[in-house]
């Protein structure tokens, strides 16, 4: 490898995808490279004859270039110029300084020459962005607006005191196809395609002119649909029409965002200091970037992480950042507009919204039409289709009302297509976790404040391992509409509000795909599905083996390479015997590892992150198990799989609305692959010894069937001791938990949560598995009717799938 010369361009970041995908056109055969720059700036060809000499490892001894302001300077270069047919790259400029100079058709003529050498030409356009950061409009004309390729005192300020606001950005190689009739019309047709994927670059990264905030304000408050809106509101009445106009004012400065270049670099700065003293870095999912790099160019992008952390906020924007992509506007809770964080995260693109806003006829108008307005400015924004943080570490179901007000503008044809960018950002180990878990037993929520953002002061120098940012399947709304069939348009209301309720879970299922497998969940998930106090090391190493096959076999993306997991895992035992979460024991020359009761509740967190991969495998272990029988046919188990499907309907995102066959059958298929489950004519059997590995599959889901239980089990005990029902039973249940376990008529701690209650009270209910109103007082009587004979079958059928699974 030659050595590195520094030089001015040694600062600026080059991704290895620029770099690799230089290296890789440049070294086929059969092609001639010529990069495309859109004006002539000596410095951008130093600039970018670094980053291919970087990119290829050697010095380029020549480096033709072609600038069009003559139309023989094309035949004259290639003269001069034998050794390009070697296949060293070229440079050509589309438009010289003055624009309103005559620009020859030399790519037409460049590639007549080109293709009777018998190779073929690959146009390459190169974006050279000096401040990626949007700039205002009217700062003067030397350092900005239209003026900033043109000035070199300004490019190399950049150079030398701004490297990181500097970005190089490639766009899709082509070949261009000749019009041999119209020679002329075929140069402007490649001009064109050029000059179009150069602006889109651009766009990416830097995003639409920032006009003020007032001025933003401003073309909300006179848009048409918006002022029809609150005429309609107001009924006819202009003095509180009036009126409704100023409170959608006071609405719109209480909301909108204030984008300040600024801010966005010192908060910048303050991040790349603080990072390294908290985590281990980052793991970006690099393919997938570069996919959005390029089709956010096409329309505005919805970029839908799941949120598990208010970290979720200063990642996306600080990694989007730092490759080179404009910062999205973010959906914040208002929750987070307090001092000093409200006023920077204002500065650095958020905008804030109300917890709810029911009975409140302005406040969604004004909403609709701020959102319409970042649409049509082509900002891509950011909002969490979940809608709060998981405290339990699963998805949750997707909360759609932001997500149809974003469709609502295609609807109604204000914007043309939307982007939708699914992503899961999963941690080594999460900052809140401590917090979560105080709440899952009770405790209330703290308010966020500036006592609250002192505090976490206290993360600096610990260690919270990495932070991995993966990016689910971006499909475009078009797309979408296409694969399905469906005209936005002629949608009606309740037809509309069904597509926005499927887009939602799409994007949720999206996530739940690219959801990466860390090594501290899956070491507690294999802790907390063991049917067993502890474990030894051989045999958790085994269990990790069949996880890692099951998780190849479904394509399922594993955080750490497979040649380096259990290293991964090792260091994971490490910190959880060193921060008293398991204990470690060796015994009779065999270490032994057992997690410590009370803790349990922490690494169920982390086993939340990947349990979606083994719900229906659980699902299908716990079914055979309930039979009680060494041989069923699927019938038989489908009966009990469907009761499981529809129990924990609220609780899990499952791949598909409804229970499907097909995937009972892809679980016993892999049953059968691990020799538990033998199939003869249309019956499936087991032996004794399959019991037990079963029993540890099923464990997956036992702390939900013992919350669930619970549940059931505080109606009759809040039934009997209260003669009127208390406003909210859910101290009284989590209680009923504490006394349950204590008497061991549960056994997993980690079961005692306030949010699995809640889920369970709230959906058995809706569904119609209960009637807690009405059951109540016919429980506090002890009468035997219908709704009582319901609640006792559920109850003794959970209690049945209990005792199965601890055995």
């Amino acid at each position: 490898m030659r050595q590195k010369k520094k030089t001015i361009f040694s600062r600026v970041q080059i991704t290895d995808h620029v770099l690799q995908l230089i290296s890789r056109h440049i070294q086929e055969p059969d092609s001639l490279v010529i990069f495309v720059i859109k004006y002539n700036s000596r410095l951008e060809q130093r600039f970018l004859k670094h980053v291919i000499e970087k990119s290829i490892d050697r010095d380029l001894k020549f480096f033709p270039v072609f600038v069009t302001t003559d139309p023989n300077d094309v035949q004259n270069a290639l003269d001069k110029a034998q050794s390009w047919k070697s296949g060293q790259p070229a440079l050509a400029v589309l438009q010289p300084r003055e624009s309103f100079q005559r620009v020859p058709p030399f790519l037409s003529e460049l590639t007549k020459k080109v293709q009777k050498t018998g190779k073929k030409i690959v146009l390459i356009p190169i974006c050279i962005i000096w401040n990626k950061y949007p700039l205002p409009i009217t700062k003067h004309p030397l350092f900005s607006g239209k003026h900033r390729y043109h000035s070199e005192i300004y490019n190399r300020y950049m150079l030398l005191f701004r490297p990181k606001n500097v970005a190089f950005e490639i766009g899709t190689p082509f070949t261009p196809e000749m019009n041999e009739s119209n020679e002329k019309k075929g140069d402007q047709q490649i001009r064109s395609r050029l000059f179009r994927s150069l602006a889109r670059m651009e766009r990416a990264v830097v995003g639409p002119p920032m006009r003020s905030r007032a001025h933003i304000l401003q073309k909300v408050l006179k848009d048409r649909k918006f002022l029809k809106q609150v005429a309609a509101i107001a009924d006819g009445n202009e003095e509180k029409q009036a009126k409704l106009m100023r409170q959608a004012e006071k609405i719109l400065y209480e909301m909108a965002a204030d984008f300040k270049k600024s801010t966005v670099v010192k908060f910048r700065g303050i991040l790349d200091w603080a990072w390294p003293k908290i985590i281990e870095g980052f793991w970006i999912d690099r393919k997938g970037m570069e996919q959005y790099r390029v089709l956010s160019r096409k329309a505005p992008a919805l970029i839908m992480p799941c949120h598990r952390s208010h970290a979720d906020y200063l990642i996306v924007s600080y990694l989007f950042n730092l490759n080179n992509l404009m910062m999205p506007f973010i959906a914040a809770g208002i929750n987070l507009s307090f001092w000093p964080m409200g006023p920077i995260f204002r500065r650095s693109g958020a905008y804030f919204i109300r917890r709810t806003f029911k009975g409140d006829k302005l406040y969604p108008v004004v909403l609709e039409a701020y959102v319409r307005r970042i649409l049509k400015d082509k900002i891509p924004q950011e909002f969490f289709p979940e809608g709060t943080r998981s405290r339990t570490g699963k998805l949750l179901h997707p909360k759609t009302g932001l997500l149809a007000i974003n469709l609502t503008a295609v609807r109604t044809g204000e914007v043309k297509d939307l982007l939708f960018v699914p992503m899961s950002i999963v941690y080594g180990k999460l900052f809140e976790t401590g917090a979560y878990l105080n709440e899952a037993e009770g405790a209330v929520k703290k308010k966020e404040n500036a006592r609250s953002v002192l505090k976490t002061a206290r993360l600096l120098g610990k260690n919270f391992g990495k932070v991995y940012m993966n990016f689910g399947k971006i499909f475009s709304l078009s797309d979408y509409l296409a694969e399905t069939g469906i005209q936005l348009e002629k949608l009606n209301d309740r037809e509309f509000r069904e597509f926005t309720r499927q887009t939602g879970y799409r994007v949720i299922r999206e996530i739940q795909k690219s959801t990466l497998v860390t090594p501290i969940a899956l070491v507690s998930l294999l802790f907390l599905a063991n049917v067993r106090r502890g474990m030894s090391r051989d045999g958790l190493m085994m269990r990790l083996d069949y996880a890692l096959r099951f998780f190849k076999s479904r394509k399922v993306p594993v955080a750490e390479l497979s040649t380096a997991i259990d290293d991964a895992v090792i260091k994971v035992l490490s910190y959880l015997v060193r921060s008293e979460k398991i204990e470690e024991y060796t015994i009779d020359n065999e270490v032994v590892y057992r997690p410590i009761e009370s803790k349990r509740s922490y690494m169920e967190y982390y086993k939340n992150n990947i349990i979606h991969h083994f719900i229906d495998v659980s699902f299908v272990a716990a079914s055979i198990l309930k039979l009680k029988t060494t041989s069923f046919t699927l019938a038989e188990l489908k009966n009990e799989y469907n009761f499981l499907f529809k129990l924990f309907h609220r609780e899990f995102v499952y791949e598909t609305d409804e229970p499907q066959q097909s995937s009972i059958l892809r679980e016993l298929s892999l049953l059968k692959e691990l020799g538990i489950v033998t199939e003869t004519d249309d019956r499936f059997s087991i032996d004794s010894k399959a019991a037990f590995v079963l029993r540890n599959i099923a464990g997956c889901i036992l702390s939900y069937l013992e919350a669930y239980y619970t549940v059931l089990e505080s109606y009759y005990s809040i039934s009997r001791q209260n003669d009127t029902l208390p406003p909210n039973i859910l101290p009284s249940i989590l209680n009923r938990g504490k006394l349950l376990h204590t008497m061991g008529e549960i056994t997993r701690k980690e079961s005692i949560n306030k949010f699995y209650y809640q889920t369970g009270h709230q959906w058995m209910n809706q569904s119609g598995f209960v009637n807690w109103p009405a059951i109540s007082s016919e429980l506090r009587k002890g009468e035997r009717t219908d709704q009582t004979f319901s609640y006792y079958e559920l109850k003794e059928n959970l209690a049945a799938f209990i005792s199965v699974i601890t055995g």
